[in-house]
């Protein structure tokens, strides 16, 4: 079997059983059905894009009894919450504690933590949304949130520090909040990004002394959003800038607080980064530290830049590179800074001189936001809380779970079944930065650090691979050891979108996408622990969103209706199409969501509709069959399905159902349309060793049977 790659650039690298009940629903044509009762308010919960203020039972999970359920037909086991941690997503200081939001839990929360007893003291409940990214303070006693993923509902809230009430404040129309400022008069600015884009990140403030909420402008209607603010007695100081690659690169602007003129005070040396870091702009006394989002994809850095408050002048640190500048603390005549990857510099203020802290451990200097007590710096990532001595370059690390922190079930991201013995199936199921083990033989649960977000998993014997974002690569996890980066993939391609097995050219495929635009297809060897990787097979402006494998070649979809054949070995595309077909009346491009190869067909998806394509014509492939799929999976970007085979049937698992699909007639079944599984993303799901497909419901991680009998017509001649 040949396994080289001819082209391309290569990178060498581096108990007791629940019940159980249920049913089956046959439809004929595209007529939804009613949804089932018995449901929790948390598996009913919308999805991730949309936020989640859902019920949920003591310990944070869907309660079982509501998921668990058997027919003849079908059998729907509840395996308990996927995911439990408390994982962060911002950081401030306010006297002696460090309160810190929570990222992708349900509801979103603060944790306290304080710094004389490193324990956190108290875990504030907040309500709607996925991220809570912005909080500012006004003095000692009052702390604003801002949360994303609640664009239609409330979405800022305020935490009285002295007597521990949370209320929810305003309701900033379309915008999931990135950053809040309070100026010293005590009004809050909001900004953040909008959705849908509409006409640009608006500019929001907030007056708590008569609640009122006023939309003071756009200042950049084409730029993506606005991702930082910061507010003084006189000035509003508004950073944006785009992660598209048309969108507007990094703007600021002064917004003055009595007229409302704006003015681009942009220095020109960041003119063309990125954006503006999210929470990348800090006030200290008399100036304004600004931190950029550097154009990975191109080689160019991100920066840090000073504004000298009273003469209005920029100093932009010169010979200075990082990704993502966004954590500042003011030391003296000094600005620590962190970087994406959690180095800590120094800047001296007079010189602009740069040096480098020695951390020690890999885990302090990563953060959202900084707090700085005396000499020690604090900051949160992950999901823990560290501190470092600036005087003795000590460095301490806690996980928030362990000092008191409340967590509870989060986000789904992957899923993947290791069914290398079948008596001690394994299923494996990632959130941000954790990847959670299910052992189905003891029951246990066993959680591994992974410093990302596996995008997608697939497992290989009893190997699990990992596409891992931001910038992680390929990362993978062998029982006995720990998860480990066995790969990089091509400068800028930073989000992995799909990973699978190639069982033909044994190679690991995985589709990318590069934020700024484009992606890459890349298929890494495992004997030889080297990546070919083929960046933009489909343009320089379309992403990848899924792959497939089939008898040797890897079928790829893009974000703009294309669908590809690429040969691995040859290293070149052998065939492209563009779906003939538009999602909406309003002419919207579809987006191919997933991909499956049975026999001489290639199944696929988007988000609205199903599609199948006949792969025998040696001229090219003929699109044999498309229906809309909506009225099965719904319409929203989080229920886009994705497909799975098993004994000779097709099935699509979506947030909301799971249909089979009879892979020669295409006729369609809805088995289940209530799933409410709430996902960071695409919804995803995999095959046990017994026909079981594991996903989830709500938070929970359910193991669904069909036992259909088995389709028996040849996958290999079709029909």
């Amino acid at each position: 079997m040949d396994k080289r790659l001819s082209r391309g650039i290569t990178f060498v690298n581096m108990k007791s059983k629940p019940p159980e009940i249920s049913r089956r629903t046959a439809l004929t044509g595209l007529a939804s059905t009613a949804a089932m009762a018995g449901l929790s308010s948390a598996a009913r919960a919308a999805e991730p894009d949309e936020g989640s203020g859902a019920s949920a039972a003591p310990d944070g999970s869907t309660p079982p009894s509501a998921l668990d359920r058997r027919t003849d037909d079908i059998t729907i086991e509840n395996l308990g919450p996927a995911v439990l941690d408390f994982h962060v997503m911002s950081g401030t200081l306010v006297g002696e504690t460090f309160y810190i939001g929570s990222r992708n839990l349900s509801p979103t929360r603060v944790a306290a933590f304080h710094v004389p007893t490193r324990t956190v003291t108290t875990t504030y409940m907040l309500g709607n949304g996925n991220f809570v990214q912005a909080l500012a303070a006004h003095g000692t006693d009052v702390l604003y949130a801002g949360v994303t993923h609640a664009a239609d509902t409330v979405n800022l809230y305020r935490i009285e520090l002295t007597t521990g009430e949370v209320t929810g404040i305003a309701s900033v129309p379309g915008l999931y909040i990135r950053d809040l400022s309070v100026a010293p008069d005590g009004v809050v600015y909001i900004v953040g990004r909008p959705r849908p884009h509409a006409d640009g990140p608006p500019l929001y403030s907030y007056d708590p002394a008569t609640g009122e909420l006023t939309k003071l402008g756009i200042p950049a209607p084409d730029a993506d959003q606005g991702s930082a603010v910061a507010a003084t007695d006189t000035t509003v100081y508004f950073g944006c800038g785009s992660m598209l690659t048309a969108g507007t690169p990094t703007r600021v602007f002064a917004i003055d607080r009595g007229t409302g003129e704006t003015t681009d005070i942009t220095p020109p040396e960041i003119a063309d980064d990125l954006q503006v870091a999210t929470s990348g702009l800090e006030l200290f006394d008399d100036i304004l530290v600004l931190g950029t989002h550097a154009r990975e994809a191109e080689g160019l850095p991100g920066h840090v830049a000073i504004l000298d408050l009273p003469d209005g002048e920029w100093r932009v640190v010169p010979d200075y590179e990082g990704l993502v500048l966004r954590a500042f603390a003011r030391r003296d005549n000094e600005v620590i800074v962190s970087s994406e990857y959690g180095r800590l510099d120094v800047i001296d203020l007079d010189t602009l001189a740069v040096r480098q802290l020695d951390t020690s451990n890999d885990q302090v200097g990563k953060a959202w936001g900084f707090g700085l007590l005396g000499d020690l710096l604090l900051g949160e990532m992950g999901s823990n809380v560290w501190t470092y001595d600036l005087k003795t370059g000590d460095g301490e690390v806690y996980d928030l779970a362990e000092v008191g922190a409340e967590g509870g079930p989060m986000l789904g991201m992957s899923i993947a079944v290791d069914t290398s013995r079948p008596e001690h199936e394994k299923i494996y199921v990632a959130a941000t930065g954790w990847v959670a083990r299910h052992d189905r033989s003891t029951g246990a649960v066993t959680k591994y650090h992974v410093p990302g977000e596996p995008k997608d998993m697939v497992v290989v014997g009893d190997t699990l691979y990992m596409g891992v974002y931001n910038n992680q690569g390929i990362w993978e996890y062998r029982p006995g050891q720990g998860p480990r980066q066995v790969a990089q993939l091509p400068e800028g391609q930073n989000r992995p979108q799909a990973i699978r097995w190639d069982d033909v050219n044994e190679l690991v495929v995985v589709g990318v996408k590069s934020d700024p635009g484009g992606g890459s297809i890349c298929f890494y060897d495992p004997d030889t622990q080297s990546v070919t990787a083929h960046v933009n097979p489909l343009g320089d402006r379309q992403p990848l969103r899924t792959v497939a494998t089939g008898d040797g070649i890897t079928y790829i979809g893009g974000s703009r209706g294309e669908v590809a054949a690429w040969d691995p070995v040859a290293g070149r595309e052998s065939w492209r199409m563009t779906l003939p077909w538009r999602e909406t009346s309003a002419g919207k491009i579809p987006k191919v969501t997933s991909l499956v190869v049975f026999g001489w067909k290639l199944f696929g998806t988007t988000e609205r509709h199903f599609f199948v394509v006949d792969l025998r014509n040696r001229r090219g492939p003929e699109l044999l069959y498309q229906t809309n799929l909506s009225a099965f999976t719904g319409s929203r970007t989080a229920e886009q399905p994705q497909l799975l085979i098993d004994r000779g049937i097709i099935y699509t698992v979506s947030a909301r159902s799971v249909v089979r699909i009879n892979p020669h007639d295409h006729s369609l079944e809805l088995l289940i349309d209530d799933l409410g599984a709430e996902w960071y993303g695409r919804p995803r799901a995999a095959f046990g060793d017994d026909h079981g497909i594991f996903t989830l419901s709500g938070r929970d991680l359910v193991r669904i049977r069909d036992w259909a009998p088995r389709i028996t017509r040849s996958n290999r001649n079709g029909t």
